[in-house]
């Protein structure tokens, strides 16, 4: 996809996609060079949920809080926040992961991607390049002041069409009630 360009290329993935709660989306660091009503237009028509520096209650007792990227747009956390009950679950949704060193202790979990997981890689090495916006978390589950965050390497390839030592993930989340 063409961050310039069309939108015909996600239509058919966004289409297919079902989930009990909606399917939901916060922009990447492509997205940024669109004009956000299309955009929005573009996602409501494919009965996505897109989340821009705004929240939404799932249950009575969990919001998704979703941003702009971070290092390529305009993430505001504040505003993203706003009006959620006190003691909510928060689960925060951004792509920068790099996002998560100032602002965690403001969500419960959050939920990110950007790295590709480092995309190319040479085994026991750290890997040979990485866009900005990672920082130290380049894959897997990190904590902090109460929060946690999954950095999925994704199923994407980003410059260089091809990945190698690193196996593209779909991660599966399941967030289940603490015993009271």
């Amino acid at each position: 996809m063409s961050p310039w360009g069309s939108y015909d290329d996600e239509r058919p993935l966004l289409s297919s996609l079902h989930a009990p709660l909606g399917v939901w989306l916060v922009r990447g660091n492509w997205e940024n060079w669109r004009q956000i009503d299309k955009e929005q237009k573009f996602y409501q028509e494919n009965e996505v949920r897109f989340l821009l520096n705004r929240n939404s209650q799932l249950t009575p007792e969990v919001w998704l809080v979703g941003l702009d990227d971070a290092t390529f747009g305009n993430a505001n956390l504040e505003k993203a926040l706003a009006g959620i009950i006190p003691g909510a679950y928060r689960i925060a949704l951004f792509h920068s992961p790099l996002f998560f060193a100032a602002t965690a202790g403001q969500y419960n979990l959050a939920l990110a991607g950007h790295t590709h997981g480092g995309q190319v890689r040479v085994p026991f090495f750290y890997p040979i390049w990485l866009p900005a916006g990672i920082g130290p978390y380049t894959e897997g589950w990190f904590e902090k002041n109460g929060s946690r965050m999954c950095v999925s390497r994704g199923l994407g390839m980003t410059i260089l069409p091809l990945r190698f030592f690193c196996r593209p993930e779909l991660d599966i989340v399941t967030i289940e009630p603490m015993d009271k």
